[in-house]
């Protein structure tokens, strides 16, 4: 081997090195789901694992739990404005900081609930909600992941009993039978998105009931799920899980819990497979068994 070939090969591996060091350091974390799935219960639970990991994590999305998280606007405006180059190297900005401060990683939460406020909901129709959800940029998961493409990417689905999901949020969209229909169709838009798009073999779901399991497992699972298992904790974590135990389909007359399910089969609406939770793909020692099937 010629000195010239083997300083090219040096190179080439010390490239392909800074490149997974830089993939490692941050990670692009989807959390998507429908309303009514626990999204507030799971982003504290990010916030404080992040900040015992001393982590720089940013939130695109609602947030007010942890002072050491930083909501950055700008980066949800390029994210608005479908600005994928300035996206990018906003995020590399976001990566010298954080190295500089002497953080571990950084962890970039895309929160949103699928619908979240007024957008992309009352405009949907049967025939073409995958083009109206779409032209949403948030909800957009094939190109958001390919604006991160360069990022380490992770995706959890959080889930939860249809009807409960839709029963927990009385009167919206101007009733049950039509907030099932604007919840089935985003259901299946996510589904859609994920089985097409990088996610296919690689996402991760979160049901309603792992909330059971209690902060330490959850955190756990999480901390080895997002890449960051090599990482100590600084303490335990003071997150205080908030859990809904109302059963609200039980509130229900049989006739809307019956077109409900009408619009759960319409749509085409499973549980998770087992294999596909959480806990089951990234097991922790801590605690005992999976909460008992509730679908």
């Amino acid at each position: 081997m010629g000195f010239i070939t083997f300083c090219f090969l040096l190179a080439l591996i010390a490239e392909t090195v800074s490149n997974e060091d830089k993939q490692n350091y941050t990670t692009i974390f989807f959390l998507v789901g429908l309303e009514g799935t626990g999204h507030h219960a799971m982003v504290p639970l990010l916030e404080d694992l992040a900040a015992s990991l001393n982590l720089q994590m940013v939130v695109i999305g609602y947030t007010k739990h942890n002072s050491l998280t930083y909501k950055d606007k700008e980066l949800r405006e390029y994210l608005r404005l479908w600005k994928s180059d300035d996206v990018k190297e906003h995020v590399k900005n976001i990566e010298l900081k954080a190295k500089r401060q002497g953080k571990n990683g950084v962890l970039i939460l895309l929160k949103h609930s699928f619908p979240g406020g007024n957008f992309r909901r009352t405009d949907l129709n049967a025939t073409n909600y995958h083009d109206i959800i779409n032209s949403y940029p948030f909800y957009n998961i094939k190109w958001l992941s390919s604006v991160f493409a360069a990022n380490r990417l992770k995706a959890l689905w959080m889930t939860r009993n249809f009807e409960d999901a839709v029963f927990s949020h009385e009167n919206w969209d101007g009733g049950y039978d039509r907030h099932a229909h604007v919840l089935g169709m985003y259901f299946d838009h996510i589904t859609s998105s994920l089985q097409t798009t990088i996610f296919k073999d690689n996402y991760v779901c979160f049901d309603y009931r792992e909330l059971a399991l209690g902060v330490d497992r959850i955190a756990h699972s999480l901390q080895n799920f997002l890449g960051f298992g090599d990482l100590k904790r600084s303490g335990s974590l003071p997150t205080k899980l908030v859990i809904s135990t109302r059963n609200s389909t039980n509130d229900q007359s049989a006739s809307q819990l019956l077109n409900v399910l009408k619009v759960k089969k319409q749509y085409n609406i499973q549980p998770p497979p087992e294999d596909r939770l959480l806990v089951h793909k990234f097991p922790s020692n801590i605690g005992n068994t999976p909460p008992s099937e509730h679908h």
